[in-house]
C-alpha cells in the first residue's frame, strides 16, 4: 500500500529533526570540550603566575636570610648557607618553594640554600695558572679567557660568566658539562646519556663543567668584620698604628720601621736587632718588638696594604670547595685536604685569613703564597628559587644575584623562565 505524501513528508522531518539533534549534540560536546579546554588554558596560565610569585618569594627569602646574618665571617654556620627547614618545599597558600644551591657537596646531596660567588674562582683577576688548575679547563680555552681580557674594550672584564660563550674555544660541553642547565643538581635528562641533552657518560655523577667553578662578581670590602676601613701598615705611623690596633708601641714602631710590606704577612719576616734598625730604647722610647704569630692573629683583619676599598676576587676559604681552593697560588692538595679537615671542626670556619696558620702542618711559608688571595667574608650570592603551583604542578625557575656590600639588596642578574 503506497504511503500518502503527508506521511512520507512526516518521515523525512523527522529524519531531519534527529539529524538537527545529533549536530547539536556535536555542538554541545564541541562546546564543552571547548570550554575545558578554555579553563584548562586559563588554569594552567593562573598556576604559570602563582608558581613564578612561588619562586620570588623563595628569592625573597633568601635575601632576608642573608641580611639576618650579622656574623663577622660567612661560611657553613650561617642561616643561609645550607638549610632544609628554611628553603626545602616550604609551604604557601598555592604550592610550594624550593631554594637550591649549587655547591660541590662530596656526599652527593643536595644542599638548601644561597650560593656564595666568593666560593669561586673569578675570571676576571685569576692568573692562567689557577685557569689551568680547574676541572675540565684546556689550554686553548684558558689562553682565549686571558687574551679576551686584555684586548681593547674588554678592561673591566666579563660581566656575564654566559659571556664566556663569546671567546674562542668555549665549547658548551667544556663550559657546562653535564650541567646544562647551571642548576648543579643531577637531572633526569643529565644522567640518561644520549637519550635527551646533553649528552652524558650515565654514570649518576654530575660533571659541572668549568662555570660551576668561575664567577665575575666576587670581592671583598677592605674592612674587618665590625665594617671598620682597615688600617694600611706602608702608611700609618707608629702612635696611629698603636692606638687603632690596640697594640703595645714596640710593635707599632718595629710596624713602622720595617714598612714597604707587600702583603700583611710580611711584618713577621723580619728580624730582630737586624742591621739598620734602631737601638732599643733609643731616645728613651720603647723598645722594638716583631710581631708575634699570636698579635699577627689578632690584628690581621684588621690591617692592609691595599688602598683600594673594593678588592675583587678574593676566595673564601670558609665555603670554597676542594676545586678552586686547589688554584690558590701555591697550594698543594695535602694543604687543601687539611684545610678543609680543620674548617670542619669550626662551629663558623675561620675566624680571619690569620687563623689559617692554625692548620695542622701550615707553615708561614706556604701561607704567604696564598695569603693575599683569601678572604673569610662574602658580599654577592647566587639564588635559584623554584616554584610549584599545587593544583597543576606547573614549575617555575628563577635565578639571581644579589649583592649585599651596599647594606641594601642590589640585583646584578635576574633570569625567569
Amino acid at each position: 500500500m503506497r504511503k500518502s505524501y503527508r506521511e512520507k513528508s512526516g518521515g523525512l522531518v523527522l529524519v531531519l529533526v534527529l539529524w538537527v539533534l545529533v549536530l547539536l549534540a556535536i555542538l554541545a560536546v564541541g562546546l564543552v570540550v571547548q570550554t575545558q579546554l578554555d579553563d584548562a588554558v586559563r588554569i594552567a596560565a593562573a598556576d604559570k603566575v602563582k608558581a613564578r610569585w612561588l619562586g620570588r618569594a623563595g628569592i625573597n627569602l633568601a635575601i632576608s636570610e642573608l641580611f639576618k646574618d650579622d656574623s663577622k665571617t660567612d661560611g657553613p654556620g650561617d642561616p643561609w648557607y645550607d638549610s632544609r627547614l628554611t628553603f626545602r618545599a616550604i609551604a604557601m597558600d598555592y604550592g610550594v618553594f624550593t631554594v637550591y644551591g649549587s655547591r660541590f657537596d662530596p656526599d652527593g646531596q643536595t644542599v638548601y640554600g644561597a650560593v656564595d660567588e666568593a666560593s669561586k674562582l673569578n675570571v676576571n683577576v685569576c692568573d692562567m695558572e689557577q685557569l689551568m688548575k680547574l676541572p675540565g679547563m684546556n689550554q686553548p680555552l684558558a689562553d682565549a679567557i686571558v687574551k679576551w681580557r686584555q684586548e681593547k674594550g674588554h678592561e673591566n672584564g666579563f660581566s656575564t660568566l654566559r659571556q664566556l660563550g663569546v671567546v674562542d674555544f668555549a665549547d658548551r660541553e667544556v663550559l657546562y658539562g653535564e650541567d646544562s642547565d647551571l642548576d648543579g643538581l643531577l637531572g633526569n635528562n643529565e644522567n640518561d646519556g644520549e637519550a635527551q641533552p646533553p649528552m652524558d657518560d650515565q654514570d649518576g655523577q654530575l660533571d659541572r663543567g668549568v662555570l660551576a667553578y668561575l664567577t665575575v662578581y666576587s670581592y671583598e670590602l677592605n674592612q674587618d668584620g665590625q665594617g671598620r676601613a682597615r688600617i694600611n701598615i706602608n702608611t700609618a705611623d707608629a702612635l696611629e698604628l698603636e692606638v687603632a690596633l690596640e697594640i703595645d708601641p714596640s710593635y707599632a714602631k718595629w710596624i713602622d720601621f720595617n714598612r714597604d710590606y707587600r702583603q700583611i704577612s710580611d711584618i713577621l719576616d723580619k728580624q730582630e736587632n737586624e742591621p739598620g734598625a734602631p737601638e732599643a730604647n733609643q731616645e728613651g722610647g720603647d723598645p722594638m718588638k716583631r710581631p708575634t704569630f699570636e698579635l699577627f692573629r689578632r690584628i690581621a683583619d684588621r690591617i692592609t696594604v691595599d688602598q683600594e676599598k673594593v678588592i675583587p676576587g678574593r676566595i673564601n676559604i670558609n665555603t670554597a670547595g676542594r676545586e678552586v681552593l686547589m688554584t690558590l697560588p701555591g697550594i698543594q692538595q695535602k694543604m687543601v685536604l687539611a684545610i678543609i679537615e680543620h674548617r670542619r671542626s669550626l662551629t663558623e670556619g675561620f675566624g680571619s685569613i690569620a687563623e689559617v696558620l692554625t692548620v695542622p702542618g701550615m707553615t708561614l711559608t706556604q701561607f704567604k703564597e696564598f695569603e693575599p688571595a683569601i678572604t673569610v667574608r662574602s658580599n654577592v650570592f647566587t639564588l635559584r628559587s623554584s616554584g610549584i603551583a599545587r593544583r597543576t604542578h606547573l614549575r617555575e625557575d628563577i635565578e639571581a644575584v644579589i649583592d649585599r656590600g651596599s647594606g641594601a639588596p642590589v640585583v646584578l642578574y635576574w633570569k625567569e623562565n
